[in-house]
């Protein structure tokens, strides 16, 4: 779930995020079940590595 618009932390009080849990729940619950699948794991492999010599 992506909440846009409610704030960074530092400028958000702490039951600001309570209110919106509330309220999601409570919109969730009216929804009812739904069926999800999944399809097949897929990933993609990304590194990087540096090597410092004195």
């Amino acid at each position: 779930m992506t909440l846009q618009g409610v704030g960074f932390t530092d400028e958000v009080n702490e039951e600001t995020p309570n209110m919106i849990a509330a309220a999601v729940s409570e919109r969730v619950a009216e929804i009812g079940s739904v069926q999800v699948t999944l399809g097949p794991p897929s990933w993609t492999l990304k590194a990087s590595a540096s090597l410092s010599v004195p």
